[in-house]
């Protein structure tokens, strides 16, 4: 029982070291990411903080998808 379950346990600890991550780059660094004047227009810095969020919601999401195929791999085994 517990050989499947530590598994489980596993990805939801990543699941939320992902989520505490991911808040603490957008809110961290994303969020108050402001290049110096002349460089970017307001337009193009609000642009590139959007595309850098749904970059790190895509890898969040990508991790997890790989977790979940890593788990169901493992937990159903080919019988012979």
């Amino acid at each position: 029982m517990l050989r499947r379950l530590l598994p489980l346990i596993a990805i939801l600890i990543v699941a939320w070291l992902l989520v505490l991550s991911g808040t603490v780059i957008i809110f961290g660094y994303i969020a108050r990411f402001n290049p110096a004047e002349g460089v970017i227009s307001p337009f193009g810095v609000a642009v590139l903080k959007v595309v850098l969020g749904a970059v790190l919601a895509a890898l969040w999401i990508l991790i997890l998808y790989l977790l979940s195929i890593w788990y169901v791999r493992r937990s159903i085994k080919p019988t012979s």
